[in-house]
């Protein structure tokens, strides 16, 4: 069995509240791990083809076959590789895009990495390394699109905003299942369930990090019980301190927005998105 469609990002956009909701679909089988990652990690990718579609086994019977890796979309060049992998392995599929302003985005994926021990460049740093920076990237989404248009149809691709998601959950709910050719359905209580919603984030001491490095190389992506998971992640907390939200400057936030300018222009203008609300986008 093979995914016939995927949630391709962005990071840090509730694409873990959109993989809750569409799990609930009697039509629809996630596997129990929700990044598998298997086009973007080269480890992952190296365990074959074979080992992929085995995630999907159970799948019998299921109208709609997905994965969630916000890593798909995380190029910060004009590499292509993870589309035409996912191209050359499950061909022609529906592709689902959500996108947060870019800002709020990559402020949360910072605070991401922090708390998962992954990075330790100061904000100021990573600032003034825009050109080559994956975390400031992953917000030109325009530019992460055109590498999949390169592989995939305008029709297979479909494109909604955290805003939409939140303010008309059911609506943009039935868009979604509409895309993936399943049968639209109530998603109730569901809607009020949240899920990553908090940017906190501890940064861990020496004995955290260890955990977490262990957690992330060898528990993370097999399929073992929620709460032994947790008891790693919760370990991993013991030495650790909170970390505050990075507050940026006037300066810091007005070159942000020269930088996604021309890129959330083109989502506005060739995606018919409303961005009206986000900070980010330079008014006229």
């Amino acid at each position: 069995m093979k995914p016939n469609f995927l949630i391709i990002g962005a990071a840090r956009s509730a694409t873990t509240s959109l993989y809750k909701y569409l799990n609930h679909h009697p039509e629809i089988f996630f596997p129990t791990i929700k990044e598998i990652n298997y086009f973007s990690n080269e480890r992952f990718w190296q365990k074959g083809e074979a080992w992929y579609t085995n995630q999907f086994s159970s799948a019998i019977g299921k109208v709609a076959i997905g994965e969630a890796s916000t890593s798909y979309t995380a190029a910060i060049s004009n590499n292509d590789i993870v589309p035409r992998r996912i191209k050359s392995v499950l061909g022609s599929i529906k592709l689902i895009y959500i996108v947060r302003d870019p800002i709020d985005r990559a402020l949360s994926h910072y605070m991401h990495y922090y708390h998962r021990s992954e990075r330790v460049m100061p904000i100021s740093e990573l600032l003034n390394n825009k050109v080559y920076e994956d975390t400031l990237w992953q917000g030109k989404y325009a530019h992460q699109i055109d590498m999949y248009l390169r592989h995939f149809t305008a029709n297979s691709l479909l494109v909604i905003t955290v805003d939409e998601l939140k303010s008309n959950p059911q609506k943009t709910m039935d868009r979604i299942f509409s895309h993936i050719e399943v049968h639209k359905m109530d998603i109730g209580d569901i809607s009020s369930e949240t899920h990553n919603a908090n940017d906190t984030a501890t940064e861990k001491g020496k004995f955290g990090k260890w955990v977490m490095n262990n957690y992330q190389r060898h528990i993370e992506q097999r399929e073992l019980p929620w709460p032994l998971k947790k008891a790693f992640l919760t370990l991993a907390k013991l030495d650790s301190t909170p970390l505050e939200k990075p507050t940026l400057s006037v300066q810091q936030i007005s070159e942000l927005r020269e930088f996604y300018a021309s890129d959330l222009k083109r989502m506005q203008e060739e995606y018919g998105l409303d961005l009206s609300s986000w900070g980010t986008v330079i008014k006229n």
